[in-house]
């Protein structure tokens, strides 16, 4: 099976802790960019040349669109989406 992922395009909501974490460093190995979206502001260190750190609320409709037009002005397109991004409330 080829590489389906590489050169691939993809958002990932919720990009830069736990599972969206590990999918975007999972996705950038297999040859993606990736665009790992969150809405604070201590991204990881940069561990790849193919992730993208970029801030995102996803209950900001401005703020998403905001995105799609960043991705698609610096790369042209999107071609998947990886929607990781939850909230949490203190009991």
């Amino acid at each position: 099976m080829g590489n389906q992922f590489k050169d691939k395009v993809i958002v990932v909501t919720g990009g830069t802790r736990g599972i969206g974490f590990a999918t975007c460093q999972a996705l950038a190995d297999k040859g993606a960019l990736v665009y790992a979206c969150a809405r604070h502001d201590s991204f990881p260190s940069q561990i790849s040349d193919s992730i993208v750190y970029h801030y995102l609320d996803v209950t900001d409709a401005p703020s998403c669109e905001k995105l799609v037009q960043d991705v698609i002005a610096a790369s042209g397109h999107i071609d998947g989406l990886v929607a990781d991004a939850g909230i949490t409330r203190d009991a």
